[in-house]
Formats: C-alpha cells, structure tokens, sequence
C-alpha cells in the first residue's frame, strides 16, 4: 500500500480507529481472560508505529488499527474478568442470609410497591473486619424516603446475578457486572432501617441529594403520577415512577427516545440558552463584538448551562455522548475551524468507550449514536441541510428538514428496536412533530427554569414547577391519541446481528450511491460509490440467503423440534412440528407480573428470535401462576390461533385477565370437552391423555381431584420411533389415575418431570409406564420450594435416565426426525 493509498483509510481517521476499538470490545468480551495476548499485540503494534514514525515512513498500513484493537480488548477486562480483593462482598454472595451495613450510592427509587438502590457495603454481620463492593437491593414497602449517602443496616439474603439461559436471552449477569454491581439482596420485612443520614462529601454528594430533593418538588406539585414520572425523567434523568403501561404507550406513540435524556435535548436547551444570551446579554458588550467573539462566547454559556444539566439529569451514557459532542465543537469553533460532524461524533463515542468501555453494550449508546449518525450522514449526502429559501418557503422547508429528521432517525434505529424492544411505530415520524416542540420547547425549559428558580427563590420554584406539570399532564392525554391510531405499532420478529450488519451496511450503500455531493476530498468519491456497489451487492445477496435460511428453519423444516424453555421455577416449552405448525404449552411466569414478567421478557423474546410470531395453540395445562403468568403477555402481543385449557379458573387478577384478553382478541378457545384427544399434525401423532373429558363433575367431589395440579393436561407427542410426555404438575393420585386410564400409551423417550420434580409425584408405578430414558425438570435455581427433591432426582437415576435440568443446564433443545433424538442442552 501506497502512502497515497493508506491516506485514503484515515480522511476521517477516527472512524476507522473506532470501529478498531469496538471491536477490541467485543472480542475482548467475548475472549475474557486473554490479557497476556491483548498486551503483547498492543506492545507490538506500538512499537512498529514509533519505528514507522521515528524513519519517517507514512505507509503505516493498517498498525493503528491493530493497535486499537488490543487496546480495546484491554479496555474490556476489568468488566469480564475482573480481580476482587479477599473482602469482596461478592465472597459472601452465597444465597444465605445475611446482616448488612453499607451507604446508598443513588437516588433509590420505587415503584411497584419496590425501593432499589446501589448500596456500598462497609460490614457483614457485626464483623469488625471491612467488607467492599457494592450490591443491588430491592426492598419491600416505600422507602423512597432514603438518599445518596444514608447509612442502612437490613437483614437479607445475598446472592449473585443469574441469567435465564436461553436461547438469545438477555445477559443480566453481564449487565449488572458493566454497572460494577455483582451482588443482588432482597431485605427481610422490617430489618431495613437507617442509622445515619447522608455523610457523603463533596459535588458528586452535593449533586445527588440536590436530584433527591428536585424529585420531591415534583412529586409534591405533580397532579399526576404519570406527570410527576415523566418531568423527573426530563429533569433529572429519574425513569423510576414511569409505570411499565405509560413506557408502552410513550412506545406505541413512537416517542420512547423523549424519556432518556440525549443529544436532542441537549442541543435544545443549548440552543435556547444561546439565543437568549446572544441579542439580550452578549451583544451589549462591545469587546465581543469587535473582535468576533459572539458566536463563541454564546458557545461558551450554553456549554456551562448544558453542563450543568448534564449533572443534574444523572449522566447516562446518552447524555455522556451529548456533552462530549458539544465539548468537542466549541472546542472547534473556538479554533475557528470548520466542524466535521461525522468525525465529531466519532470522537465523541471513542472519547466515551476510552473512559467506560461497557457503554458499548448500552442500548442508549447504541440508539444515540446510531440516530445522530445515520441523521448527519443523510443529511450530508442528501444536501438537505440548506434551503436559500425566505418567508413561507422557508418555513416549509423547515418543517419538511424536521420531517427528515425524524425520518432518518427511525431509519436509523430501525433495527436496533426491533432487537431490543421488538416492536416497531409507524406514528414516530407524525408524533415528533407534535411532541418534541411541547415537550422539548416548552416542558423542559420550563421545568429547568423552576430549577434555577428554587435555588434562588423556593417559592417561585415551586410555582413554576406546578405549571410545568400541569402543562405535561395536558400534553400527555394526546399519547393514547397517536399510539392507537390504526396500523401505528406493531410487534415484530427479532432480527438477528447478522441481519443488522446488513441493513446498516446496505442503508449505508444506499445513502452513498444516492449523494448529491461527496462527502470525502478529492476523488475519494468515486472511491466511495465504487465500495457501496460492492457493499450493496454483497448485503442483498447475503439477506437474500439469510431470507432462505429463516423460511427453510420457520416453514419447510421435516423434524419436530422441542424447547424446553428456562423460565426459572416454572414451566414452558415450545414445540415446532414439522412444517412450521407450532404450539406453546405453558408460559411460565412469577407470582407478580410487576416484579417481572417472564412472558415478556424470556418466552416472547426465544419466539420472535425464532420468527415465530404465530402460535397455532396455546396449551395452559393449569392456571397456577408459574404456567400462565407469562401466557399473559403471549395472547395479547403474539397472534395466537387457539388456546386450549380444561376450563379450571382462579378467582385472582391474572387469570382473568387471560380470559378477557382471549375474549377481546376473538381467539378459538373451545370448551374442554370439545378439544380433539388425538390429531396429527405434520406427521406427529399428538395425544391428549388427561384429564378425561368429565373431570369438570369429577372434581366437583372434592379430595385430589380437585387440586388444580391434577387437573393438568397431560400431552403426549409421537414421531415415528421417538416421543415426549408433558405431564404438568399431576401429583401422585393423579398419576396413578393416568396409569390406570393410558397406561398403555405413556411409554416416552424423554418425560418432562411432572410438577417440577416434587416430591408428590413421579411415582414408581408412573415411571415404571413411562419407562423414559431422560428426564427434563423444569425449576428455578435454588428454589425455595426444594425442587427437584434430591429423592426423585434419585429415583430417576436408579433407573438409569439422563437427567437435564433447566437451572444447570439451561434451555433444552430436542430435535427428532422420528429417530433417536438430538438433545443439546444450552449449557453444557
């Protein structure tokens, strides 16, 4: 390579050296421990550049990028193979009860009868012997009263942060490490209590409980609990008292991005601060004006003022990226040269992942900055940025310039919803046009004024701060307005990273063939274009064959395949049977959808990242909250054909809203009675064995029959030589009453362990009729309930079966194509 040549890689030389860096990150995160290997790459490249630059050479190739790779596999270390001292709470971490001491490190927050917060651990039992790190704890009960710096004491157990093991599940564990959290709590009712009130020192101290007490302003003149959430999360970052339906709407409505602080609201207050300063202040002084220096001094204002924002709202990553933008263009404009915004904001995100690497993995990082760049790089090649037009065609062309905006940013962040929130507005481009005036020009402002106000004058604050809270909660009744439009949002397949890579590659491609202006010196145009054919090419032939990969493993598929889900203690599985049929038996799900919602966040997630966004059959086998909670959110997101179930209610909220989301969606429910007992259905024999189609009469006499856990449907799937017995929760009576009526056809290669592996079931004489050679126990990681009881796993073992379990193993995946069958159990 020519030094003319290697030239042509670095015009905008921290582009390259970024994505070198990320992908340090990456491969650094995925390859932890590799720190020998990541030292001697950085060493060497290093060396061959100062040999490159001390000869005088330019022709440095790619060395800098190398060396940027290492440095960010090094970055990344600390976060993925981090070093703890002997005192390390995480020692302690051992799912035991325990006695704790420490001082809250954030403004706590509460919602959903819950307080959390960061607390720094001083002591461990009375033991005079330090204890460091820092824990997530969740108490029961309003203790939102607590702030930054308050020494706690409280009873509970510790434990580490565990993942669900699925398939393209949620990383928690690496989550929470990336916040330098590696223990969780959970307080025993009525241990919590403070012992001294915040002793923090210093701005970071002075910062949060002045945050603590802006919160308490709103939450006192608020008229509403939704106003109140949203104005905390504009004003000091705080997203705690937005309920999960008010997120969903602020989604449906396309304008989720409002409640995280970024560079939208940053350039705004900028912006406003600036004009304000600039006529009113500013021009009155006659040095800055004859030496030119409006422009940077009102710069110069408006950085202090967004600066000051900035702390106040908390610093997350997006609101990191915004102010380093803004950083790095007064520093331009102060040396009076031409900013690059492409280069600009790749300066930004390097100068964030130098200063906390794991920002990469943030969903806010990446949304800001895939936003911001596909909005300059369209806007760069569509030559949209300037009208020379004046009056009426200016506004208008104002208006269809905010229009572009908003669209380039949905573009832009297109993919990355999907994957993470699946769900895609199409009233976002509409919406903008309302909300980001009313809530960006007038709410906001407005709420940072009574700010500055309360600092001077609390009175005034206060008052000022009312009417911005009124003024919100009149924006917000035109939420539900845009978000039940028709065909406004929809709930989509997860796109793969593969299929992300492409589209951003092709959008790219696109975006560059269609420039109306280079947007690199010199011939590098022809350069440019010439790659995005090549790129374009490339990404539609690649997405062609994903295409045909994902109709082939959805559609055309010849073996039955089986997923027994890991949903903690509880029970779900998807069965995908040859030819695309699939059926969802159970949904799992905790005793409070508000703590957490296992059909939203582990079964629907493992479908759309299947493609799997219709559910021929729901199958609840008994409406205990471990199998139909996370059902809930599957009927009334996911489109669901038919639902069976034997028709047993629960006098409690979530069973009835199951029934009224069915009846409401005009989904098949037949009566029990009326569910076929056999059927096949692409070549495998399904066969429902129990309850008989009168229990409902049976159960009415009371004893075993009517437990809930005997009524469970127990479904048997054949193909060819092999099949599989979902038992449910039958308990022994009900074993032996299925033995007595099937016993005949029970027998099964694989038996999912009925009732989790209790000890009230898998009889001897219902194993002796099954006669399975694995066993899969469904149950949560050191459950309180015991289960799998160490006597059944032994009564399954004297029998010689493999034994797969969903808290050791993970998500069990079975395929068969009527022959032995593949089992791979997630982990090994």
């Amino acid at each position: 390579m020519t030094g003319a040549s290697s030239e042509n890689i670095y015009f905008r030389p921290l582009i390259p050296l970024l994505f070198a860096f990320m992908a340090g990150i990456v491969l650094g995160e995925r390859l932890p421990g590799h720190c020998t290997a990541g030292c001697l790459l950085a060493g060497i490249t290093a060396s061959a550049i100062l040999f490159y630059l001390f000869h005088g050479r330019k022709n440095v190739r790619f060395t800098p990028l190398l060396l940027f790779l290492a440095l960010g596999c090094l970055a990344i270390l600390p976060w993925v193979s981090p070093c703890f001292p002997p005192n390390h709470i995480v020692f302690s971490a051992d799912n035991t009860r325990h006695r704790v001491t420490g001082t809250i490190c954030d403004l706590p927050s509460f919602s959903n009868n819950r307080t959390r917060f960061i607390l720094r651990v001083s002591a461990l039992d009375g033991l005079a012997d330090p204890v460091t790190g820092q824990i997530r704890v969740t108490a029961f009960g309003d203790f939102s009263a607590l702030a930054p710096g308050d020494r706690i004491f409280f009873s509970g157990k510790i434990r580490r942060p565990r993942n669900f093991s699925n398939p393209g599940g949620f990383d928690y564990e690496r989550f929470m490490a990336f916040r330098e959290i590696w223990a969780t709590a959970y307080v025993r009712k009525g241990t919590l209590r403070r012992l001294e009130r915040g002793s923090l020192s210093g701005t970071s101290a002075s910062v949060r409980i002045f945050r603590g007490q802006i919160r308490a302003m709103i939450r006192s003149v608020a008229p509403e609990a939704a106003s109140a959430g949203i104005l905390s999360a504009l004003l000091i970052g705080d997203k705690s008292g937005i309920s999960p339906e008010l997120r969903d709407r602020f989604s449906r409505a396309g304008i989720a991005h409002l409640l995280a602080i970024s560079g939208l609201h940053i350039s705004i207050i900028g912006g406003i601060i600036a004009f304000l300063l600039c006529p009113w202040v500013l021009a009155r002084s006659e040095t800055l004006l004859w030496r030119g220096w409006l422009q940077k001094a009102a710069a110069l204002h408006a950085l202090a003022g967004i600066l000051a924002y900035g702390l106040i709202s908390g610093l997350s990553p997006a609101t990191q990226r915004a102010l380093i933008m803004a950083v790095a263009l007064s520093l331009i404009l102060w040396v009076s040269r031409e900013p690059d915004a492409i280069n600009t904001l790749a300066l930004a995100a390097l100068v964030i992942l130098i200063l906390h690497p794991p920002a990469l993995f943030s969903i806010s990082f990446q949304l800001s900055f895939a936003a911001v760049g596909t909005i300059v790089y369209g806007f760069s090649c569509t030559g949209w940025r300037s009208g020379g037009k004046q009056g009426i065609a200016y506004l208008k062309f104002r208006i269809f310039q905010f229009t572009a905006v908003s669209l380039f940013a949905t573009l832009g962040t297109l993919p990355l919803t999907l994957f993470y929130f699946h769900q895609f507005s199409f009233a976002g481009i509409l919406s903008n046009l309302v909300f980001i005036p009313l809530i960006c020009f007038v709410v906001l402002p407005m709420g940072l004024f009574a700010i500055l106000s309360y600092l001077i004058l609390p009175a005034a604050g206060t008052w000022l701060m009312s009417l911005s809270a009124i003024l919100l909660t009149g924006v917000l009744r035109l939420v539900p307005w845009f978000g039940d439009l028709p065909l406004t949002a929809s709930d989509t397949v997860i796109p793969s990273v593969f299929e992300i890579i492409c589209y951003y590659a092709s959008g790219w491609a696109i975006l560059t063939l269609i420039g109306r202006r280079s947007t690199a010196p010199g011939k590098k145009k022809d350069d440019l274009q010439r790659w995005a054919r090549w790129v374009l090419a490339l990404s539609v032939v690649a997405m062609a064959g994903d295409g045909l990969y994902w109709f082939y493993e959805r559609f055309w598929h010849d073996d039955l395949r089986v997923t027994v889900i890991d949903v903690g203690q509880g029970s779900s599985a998807l069965v995908e049977f040859p030819g695309g049929t699939c059926m969802l038996i159970d949904g799992g799900g905790f005793y409070d959808n508000s703590a957490f919602d296992v059909g939203k966040n582990i079964v629907a997630p493992l479908l759309l990242g299947k493609k799997i966004r219709t559910l021929d059959a729901v199958v609840l086998s008994h409406p205990d909250g471990d199998h139909l909670n996370g059902l809930l959110y599957i009927v009334g997101h996911l489109h669901v054909k038919q639902v069976w179930a034997s028709g047993v209610k629960k006098a409690n909220r979530n069973y009835r809203n199951f029934a009224e989301t069915i009846a409401r969606n005009g989904t098949d429910a037949p009566a029990f009675r009326d569910i076929p007992r056999s059927r096949e259905i692409g070549g495998v024999h399904l066969d429902l064995l129990y309850p008989p189609p009168d229990f409902d009469a049976r159960s009415g006499a009371g004893g075993w029959r009517g437990k809930c856990n005997n009524t469970s449907l127990v479904i048997r799937l054949r193909c060819t030589a092999f099949s599989v017995l979902f038992p449910g929760d039958i308990e022994a009576e009900a074993e032996a009453d299925l033995v007595r009526r099937a016993g005949d056809k029970l027998a099964s290669d694989i038996l999912i362990a009925p009732h989790h592996g209790s000890k009230t079931s898998s009889t001897e004489e219902f194993l002796n009729a099954v006669s399975p050679d694995t066993v899969i126990v469904s149950a949560g990681w050191k459950n309180r309930f015991g289960c799998p009881r160490p006597s059944v796993i032994q009564r399954y073992r004297a029998r010689g079966c493999g034994i797969l379990r969903t808290d050791q193993n993970g998500a069990i995946c079975i395929r068969s194509d009527g022959n032995l069958p593949d089992i791979k159990p997630y982990k090994k």
